[in-house]
């Protein structure tokens, strides 16, 4: 009989754990839209319906308007190229950009190993880095990824409200290294 009241606790108390960090991490510091890089098919598909459907208004003056004689018009026509050349310009494909990172990574984590060999090579190519890309996460990225946080503190270290760098890539860590890697 006091079994159920205790399991309704317990259910209420997982709730309200769940709704606060969601609320902390996706309303109050915006975490959750950080792979959101461009509109949805639907999306695109509303904004093309929306200009597709905008009338033009004809003024009345226009459309009530007496015929007017055309005078006949001399036009002295080139002779084309040997070779006329058409040339179309497409319309060009936005360009999408691919997160490199989207997990935490740590020195005692069990870290995916593709992604630190993306993070490294970030660091190498962006940082100017020396770091042996191998896939694991030693002393020598978690210093590179410290340098990183202090170059960028006010993005990374600042809306946590942390002095020092952590050397832990996270999620304010991951959202600037995909910012960068994606030229925002």
């Amino acid at each position: 009989m006091r079994k159920i009241p205790v399991f309704l606790v317990l259910i209420l108390i997982v709730l309200w754990l769940y709704t606060s960090w969601y609320w902390y991490t996706c309303k109050i510091k915006w975490f959750c839209s950080i792979g959101k890089i461009t509109p949805t098919i639907q999306e695109q598909q509303d904004i093309a319906d929306t200009s597709d459907t905008q009338e033009t208004a004809i003024p009345a003056a226009v459309s009530e308007a007496q015929p007017v004689e055309a005078t006949p018009v001399v036009v002295e026509v080139a002779e084309p190229d040997p070779e006329p050349v058409a040339v179309e310009e497409a319309d060009p494909e936005p360009i999408v950009c691919d997160d490199i990172l989207s997990k935490a990574i740590s020195l005692w984590g069990n870290n995916n190993e593709g992604e630190v060999r993306r993070l490294e090579t970030f660091l190498n190519e962006s940082e100017w880095e020396s770091l042996d890309v191998d896939g694991r996460y030693g002393q020598d990225d978690f210093d590179a990824v410290k340098r990183f946080q202090v170059k960028h503190r006010a993005e990374i270290l600042d809306p946590w409200d942390i002095s020092n760098p952590t050397g832990y890539v996270f999620t304010t860590t991951i959202k600037k290294i995909n910012e960068i890697h994606c030229n925002k």
